[in-house]
């Protein structure tokens, strides 16, 4: 091997202070490095309250993205379908809207992958409709993402409706799907995001660990104790990766690994991908709020972002900041952000897309002591009717 390819090597490998952020980012790229105009300090705020008709709105525009195929675009008007972002809209409005949720479900599910070309099964592509039709771009964001947050999805509508005969007639799928998760797992528990861009995000991991949680407590009512026992061993493992990730010298989790093994560490400063970065873990449930890294992690946002809640930016809410914000017991900055959300929302003119009006809905849903993320789909249950 000449110097040249030695060059190349190194370069590879440490390569990564250059990398631009793909997993969540590739899809929506005026996230990246996005940072907010912030005081030089924070006040202490006192809690306000939530505009009335706030989560409605919120809810109706999420509504007015699903077109008459079931599928979710990015917001209104759009013709771009990324099925990991229409899955976050889709467990947004399931409380409110089982139907709405059960003909995205079903949109979903006629449109998988038998198998890739990768040769996964259970994967599904982004879609461009056109002419009233959807069109297949051949490629996905990531491909356990998607699978975990449908699996999400399934399991809390199954939860919320107790419908288990609708999971029964597609639990082939919805194993494939699971299993998508199984095949892309590595020794350390965390899972790549592709097949052929081999990076563990820990966002994408956290909801890796809901997805098959939710999923194992689905095959448990489902009588399937085997199976369920398996996904949540795998939900174990991820649980275990993600928290070796964790620097407890500088409190901040590394938010993706290469396939060299080298770590890029999250800082508090930077919003995208950091901040939600940190956040992932709890909001997801890998761990519970009242773990002390919790608060660290919230510290170092609020250190970093002084008066966030007073500067949400008009073009993303930021809500899984909010988010973590109310699983720490900072219900005031969080009722105060989520205010501001709202008022800047997608009647405000923004540029939301369906993930952060998805989120903005979580968020206010927590607000409130509804179920959240961070519970399993257990604490969503209806007695089954199937």
């Amino acid at each position: 091997m000449g110097w040249l390819g030695l060059v190349l090597i190194v370069l590879l490998a440490l390569g990564v202070a250059g990398y631009q952020f793909m997993g969540k980012g590739s899809s929506r790229p005026h996230l990246q490095l996005t940072r907010l105009a912030l005081p030089a300090s924070a006040p202490v705020l006192p809690p306000i309250t939530i505009p009335a008709g706030a989560q409605q709105a919120v809810e109706g525009w999420v509504l007015a993205a699903q077109d008459s195929s079931g599928a979710f675009v990015m917001a209104p008007g759009s013709t771009k379908i990324v099925p990991y972002f229409a899955n976050l809209a889709a467990v947004a409005v399931l409380p409110d809207d089982p139907a709405a949720a059960r003909r995205y479900m079903d949109w979903y599910l006629a449109h998988l992958n038998h198998p890739d070309k990768y040769g996964l099964d259970g994967t599904i592509y982004d879609y461009v409709l056109a002419n009233g039709e959807a069109v297949s771009t051949g490629d996905y964001d990531s491909a356990d993402s998607y699978a975990a947050t449908f699996l999400i999805l399934v399991a809390r509508y199954a939860a919320v409706t107790g419908d288990l005969d609708y999971v029964r007639s597609h639990l082939s799928d919805l194993d494939a799907m699971a299993g998508v998760i199984l095949r892309l797992q590595d020794a350390d528990g965390l899972v790549w995001a592709k097949p052929d861009f081999r990076m563990k995000y820990i966002m994408d991991n956290a909801e890796n660990y809901r997805g098959l949680m939710d999923w194992s407590f689905t095959l448990q009512k489902l009588g399937m104790a085997s199976q369920a026992n398996l996904y949540a061993a795998t939900a174990g493992r991820i649980q275990t990766g993600i928290a070796s990730l964790w620097d407890p010298v500088h409190n901040t989790f590394a938010y993706e690994v290469t396939i060299f093994g080298l770590r890029r560490y999250a800082s508090a400063s930077r919003w995208y991908p950091d901040v939600p970065a940190l956040a992932f873990p709890f909001v997801y449930g890998v761990f519970p709020p009242t773990d002390p890294r919790a608060a660290l992690v919230y510290q170092a946002l609020n250190a970093a972002h002084p008066g966030w809640a007073q500067n949400i930016d008009a073009g993303q809410p930021w809500a899984p900041a909010a988010y973590l914000a109310v699983l720490v017991g900072d219900r005031a900055s969080a009722s105060v952000a989520l205010a501001t959300a709202a008022d800047l929302g997608p009647a405000g003119g923004s540029d939301w897309q369906i993930n952060e009006a998805a989120f903005v809905l979580f968020a206010l849903s927590a607000l409130t002591d509804e179920p959240t993320l961070a519970q399993p789909a257990l604490s969503l249950s209806a007695p089954p009717t199937g």
